[in-house]
């Protein structure tokens, strides 16, 4: 690695994930390094040798990565929850006869947006790393 950054390539950028390794700490300029959050679980499904998962969230929660708003459409028109919805466990509708505002409005948002509040359920969001406790109970609306 030493030798890599002594090559002084002008576009060469590193990544890590977390912390950066104690023996890399003296050997990488700063401005060489971008940090990026810790690794994910992948709600779960990655060898727990890497990563360990969570225990599910109890109660009511939120999702601290926002990702429930970087919705996933899929080829067939589907639109999955959010990107970690490998399952396709929260299909919000689909857009080749839904509108995509409707999503929203319907069933299953509802009851996803329920759950978070607390209503018992599956919800695929209490393994995930991003899911946030929240003390107070909110109104679905705002859960989301």
């Amino acid at each position: 690695m030493r030798r890599l950054i002594e090559a002084n390539i002008p576009s060469i950028q590193l990544v890590v994930l977390g912390k950066i390794h104690p023996d890399l700490a003296d050997v990488i300029p700063a401005k060489k390094l971008q940090r990026l959050r810790p690794l994910s679980s992948r709600r779960g499904r990655i060898d727990p040798r890497m990563i360990t998962s969570r225990q599910p969230t109890a109660g009511t929660l939120t999702c601290n990565g926002k990702q429930q708003h970087r919705n996933v459409l899929l080829p067939n028109g589907d639109v999955t929850l959010c990107c970690m919805d490998f399952e396709r466990r929260h299909v919000l509708g689909n857009l080749l006869r839904d509108e995509y505002e409707d999503l929203f409005e319907g069933r299953i948002f509802s009851e996803i947006a329920d759950r978070m509040n607390g209503t018992d359920g599956f919800l695929l969001c209490r393994t995930c790393e991003f899911a946030k406790p929240e003390p107070e109970c909110r109104s679905p609306a705002r859960a989301l």
